[in-house]
């Protein structure tokens, strides 16, 4: 463990957690993402870190009748004592969901289409897609519009 202005940082050597002087049997999940987790010396909390927003949040409260965590779930959702806490925030994943939600709505004015075509021509329209970092889809239909606005249709 080292301490870094007032938050101790943990690392996987440490088989137990010592705060306060008094020693905690670390949690199985602390290895899996050692870093994501620090001790908050003037809150007496350890905080999980957010791989998204890129902040700390308390999720586990040091009990030192029973020398175990009490588990904070409001800003991280736990899975269970053997994978530990989810690697987002619940702000971070509640965002995520309603940019899902909007982004389903828009796509109500699209429709399908099957088209035939030899297998060397499908081979280079997914390589040449993944290339310009596109799905198929995405990549078939900008051929398109491109084909539509040089060659105009009059009538």
């Amino acid at each position: 463990m080292k301490t870094i202005n007032n938050y101790i940082h943990f690392d996987k050597s440490d088989s137990k957690i010592n705060i306060d002087d008094v020693e905690f049997e670390k949690p199985k999940y602390f290895n899996r993402a050692i870093k994501c987790f620090r001790y908050n010396i003037e809150n007496h909390l350890i905080e999980r870190y957010c791989s998204k927003c890129k902040n700390w949040y308390p999720c586990l409260e040091p009990s030192l009748d029973t020398l175990s965590f009490n588990i904070i779930s409001s800003d991280f959702h736990f899975h269970g004592l053997g994978s530990g806490f989810k690697s987002t925030c619940n702000n971070c994943v509640n965002n995520s969901n309603k940019i899902k939600e909007t982004s389903n709505k828009t796509c109500t004015d699209y429709s399908n289409i099957n088209i035939k075509i030899n297998q060397d021509l499908k081979d280079y329209c997914f390589i040449k897609s993944r290339l310009e970092r596109k799905n198929l889809t995405e990549f078939v239909t900008c051929i398109l519009e491109d084909y539509k606005n040089t060659n105009p249709i009059s009538l």
